[in-house]
């Protein structure tokens, strides 16, 4: 194989990771406007999400949501944007929400070990906002959908890196 057709599947390659990026990207911003129907729900319980991921299963609060969409009564648990847990930081509780609706755990001896904050946050009988797909209601989030954005800006970059050193072995290394 020569330098340049080697060069030629390089730039391949780089051109699938933009493309996977690019829709990534566009999927990832058209899904918040699928989402434009809106009513107020009611926190009715709370509960604990089971979420894995290759070798770390993670636990986190969160609020169950009873809402009433076009003529449907329904629920919906509350999503973060992200949950991050964290043993290093010296933390005056041990869960926060932050501004961006990121659920913070900091496990820390500093903590009072707070069980259930949730609970405290989003009582039940109180109010939450509900998202949902007009026409299909039991599609709907309450809190934040998790956004893809770091997805798409790691591969986008290692995509035009490949393309371009694909593109410099095609020409000046031919």
């Amino acid at each position: 194989m020569t330098n340049q057709e080697a060069g030629f599947w390089i730039l391949a390659i780089g051109l699938l990771f933009c493309l996977a990026a690019v829709t990534i990207l566009i999927w990832d911003k058209t899904r918040k406007y699928r989402y434009s129907g809106s009513v107020m729900g009611t926190v009715v319980s709370h509960k604990w999400r089971q979420s894995s991921t290759e070798n770390v299963s993670v636990r986190y609060p969160c609020a169950v949501v009873e809402y009433t969409a076009e003529g449907k009564r329904l629920r919906c648990e509350q999503r973060y944007t992200a949950v991050c847990y964290n043993s290093v930081k010296k933390a005056e509780a041990d869960w926060m929400l932050d501004e961006k609706y990121v659920l913070h755990c900091y496990a820390s001896r500093h903590c009072l070990n707070h069980v259930d904050p949730v609970r405290d946050w989003f009582p039940a009988g109180s109010a939450m906002e509900v998202h949902y797909v007009p026409g299909k209601p039991e599609k709907a989030f309450c809190g934040s959908l998790q956004s893809l954005r770091l997805l798409w800006l790691i591969l986008l970059p290692v995509g035009a890196g490949i393309g371009l050193f694909g593109i410099l072995l095609m020409t000046v290394l031919a």
